[in-house]
């Protein structure tokens, strides 16, 4: 499927996102291979800086290359199910809310009153969810309808849902930063969220102000600029369909030897952040955010808190059991955790509430990167696909009810 990603376009599907053209279309929704009426649509919405410009389409999506390879498979539970969309979009031009509102009008125009599932990662969750909460249908029998009636089920990848601290100003934060981690704070301010990779580090860039903490725990000064009120505004409308929500959340070791955070420091002062891997340069930037905010918002998988891609609640609470090593997330949605730890996955018995699906560990855990691509997060993403019964044209999608899961063995 990704080979022919974009070989049968229609003159649609041409109008691509270009992201070098300001004059240009800020977004897109690319249909990838062929679609039916039988089939559910199903929309892929990528991160923050995964679209550059439609010269090279391709390449600009190859965010979803390794999931797509699954859905293709002959084998696959979902073969044949879902037809592919690509929301393609340009980052730092707009708003989230405004491309939420981008993605309300593309699907009026090109699968109308069409249910329809969204698997998004990162900041294309907070895209997905102002869509379903904010918006409303304006063309076809949807008209007037709010646009979370018509989403079936919605999927998220290591979504900041509350935002990251990582986004906010250094001076709001310095209140959390122990003077022994203050160096190694400043740098991975430097180097990861100021440094040009990207116009993604310039803190007054719409999207980058869309990151910022939503200080739903009162954690910040209330009165402050610096709190994401409009992230705030954006959860609470989303609330009526938070039930569809699966959050997939991820943590990775926040801890390195001296030699290794020495190393890092002078890779990235001789060579900035291109010297180093992607996964590399998270494990720095997740010393920064937990250790260099002294662990006050958690473990997080390198750009976003596990609190905040599990879109918990307020009263969520830190280890409520040392030995299972269980943080207990209160949350109206339903989530899945990847973390660090051994023995793989936790057994049912353990799990720490209701709407803790699963929880999965490995020794180096799972960064911001792994949970887009990494094996064992994909396995259960395709298995929570294949459990939502086919729709017959016109009618949403049906989840079966939940019953115990087996564990998921082996790769």
């Amino acid at each position: 499927m990704f080979a022919l990603l974009f070989c049968s376009l229609s003159a649609l599907d041409l109008k691509a996102a270009k992201c070098s053209d300001l004059n240009g279309p800020v977004a897109a929704l690319i249909k990838s291979g062929p679609d039916a009426p039988s089939k559910t649509p199903l929309i892929l919405i990528h991160g923050i800086q995964a679209t550059t410009d439609s010269s090279n389409v391709e390449t600009d999506n190859k965010t979803w290359a390794e999931f797509l390879k699954l859905i293709d498979a002959k084998d696959s539970q979902l073969n044949g199910r879902f037809s592919v969309y690509l929301f393609q979009y340009c980052s730092d031009r707009v708003t989230v809310s405004a491309l939420g509102d981008k993605l309300r009008d593309l699907i009026d125009q090109k699968i109308p009153d069409r249910p329809h599932v969204i698997v998004a990662h990162s900041m294309g969750g907070l895209i997905a969810k102002s869509y379903m909460g904010r918006t409303e249908h304006i063309r076809g029998l949807w008209k007037g309808k709010k646009s979370g009636e018509t989403v079936s089920a919605l999927i998220t990848l290591a979504t900041p849902h509350h935002g990251t601290p990582g986004a906010n100003d250094p001076i709001t934060m310095k209140k959390f930063v122990p003077d022994k981690f203050e160096a190694i704070y400043n740098a991975v301010q430097q180097y990861y969220w100021r440094a040009n990779k990207g116009s993604v580090r310039s803190p007054l860039l719409p999207n980058r102000s869309d990151l910022r903490w939503d200080n739903y725990d009162g954690k910040l000064d209330s009165n402050s600029n610096d709190v994401n009120t409009d992230l705030a505004k954006s959860n609470l409308a989303f609330e009526p369909y938070a039930a569809k929500l699966t959050a997939y959340g991820g943590t990775t070791a926040a801890t390195l030897s001296k030699f290794e955070t020495a190393t890092l420091l002078l890779e990235m002062k001789l060579g900035g952040s291109k010297a180093l891997s992607e996964h590399r340069l998270l494990s720095f930037a997740n010393i920064g955010l937990v250790n260099g905010l002294d662990r006050h918002f958690g473990d997080a998988d390198g750009l976003v808190p596990l609190a905040s891609s599990l879109f918990c609640k307020p009263e969520s609470s830190a280890m409520i059991d040392p030995f299972l090593q269980n943080y207990l997330c209160f949350s109206t949605s339903r989530v899945r955790r990847f973390e660090t730890g051994s023995g793989g996955e936790v057994a049912a018995a353990q799990l720490p509430e209701k709407n803790t699906l699963s929880i999965f560990r490995s020794a180096r855990g799972f960064d911001h990167l792994d949970m887009l691509t990494h094996a064992d997060v994909l396995r259960y993403l395709i298995k929570d696909l294949a459990t939502m019964a086919p729709a017959k044209p016109g009618k949403p999608l049906v989840k079966t009810t939940r019953s115990p899961e087996p564990a998921l063995t082996g790769r």
